[in-house]
């Protein structure tokens, strides 16, 4: 089996892009049921080609079982075709960590997961045990707001993020890192103190505000085909954005757009 990093490779160049789309269901947004939610999430997959697609767990599993079923159902449908990342920001003892681990690539059989490191090293070994087949990202610089509570804090002449950032790659070589672009000079900064082989996972470019071109920008600085920039609700709820459109026809147009957007050339 190859290894994750060079599926990330093979798929972007497959895609021409690293556009990775966030499926995360909510049925307050777009009202459907949840068979019919199903439908239109596989129709979409069908038509178009993400370089990887991200999977938010916690909006299968506030369905229950329901949920989960379709969660496993997804992965089950387009694993080995499509990279599968499964967001599930996992992190805790050793134990705990390695029956998280053996979910995700033993049961769901994803191709990555992303990971909580704040509680050190020990918390994410068990997911690096699963390298070179199966990577993770550990969450580094956030997109969210209140990433400045701890994140921006100083330390050794540094900020906390930059400090994971440096030792991360010490701890697990290629360890994959999620850093948002809702911070573009940190995202220039990851990108120029980047360890070879590290794959970034970037959040925030739609609905959160970051800039597909900034973010293209930075990443040139790297071998571009390892990361994935992934747009959630831009793409999913593309409806609100054009209400003359389906849902499904609305979704093709805004993912063609960001696809564009995030082309390799």
């Amino acid at each position: 089996m190859i290894s994750y990093q060079d599926r990330l490779r093979q798929s972007a160049r497959r895609a021409g892009h690293v556009l990775c789309l966030g499926i995360d269901p909510d049925l307050d947004r777009l009202p459907l049921s949840l068979a019919a939610w199903e439908e239109y999430v596989n129709a979409l997959l069908e038509t178009v080609q993400p370089a990887a697609i991200k999977p938010n767990a916690a909006y299968f599993e506030v369905f229950g079982c329901e949920g989960w079923a379709w969660l496993e159902r997804l992965c089950g449908r387009w694993r080995g075709k499509i990279p599968i990342i499964l967001d599930v920001k996992r992190g805790d003892i050793g134990p705990s960590s390695k029956a998280y681990a053996k979910s995700a690539f033993e049961r769901l059989e994803v191709d990555a997961c992303t990971v909580n490191p704040w509680m050190g090293r020990d918390s994410i070994q068990p997911f690096a045990d699963y390298a070179p087949q199966h990577g993770f990202y550990a969450l580094v610089r956030t997109s969210n707001p209140g990433h400045q509570d701890l994140q921006k804090s100083p330390v050794d002449g540094q900020e906390l993020w930059q400090k994971l950032l440096r030792e991360l790659p010490q701890w697990f070589p290629g360890a994959g890192m999620v850093v948002g672009a809702t911070g573009p000079q940190d995202l220039a900064f990851t990108c120029r103190h980047l360890a070879p082989d590290c794959p970034l996972l970037i959040p925030g470019v739609g609905s959160q505000g970051g800039q597909a071109d900034e973010v293209l920008l930075a990443l040139r600085q790297t071998e571009i085909t390892l990361h994935r920039v992934n747009v959630s609700s831009k793409i999913l709820y593309a409806q609100e954005d054009f209400p003359d459109l389906t849902p499904l026809e609305a979704a093709r147009k805004a993912f063609q757009k960001y696809a564009a957007q995030l082309a390799l050339s």
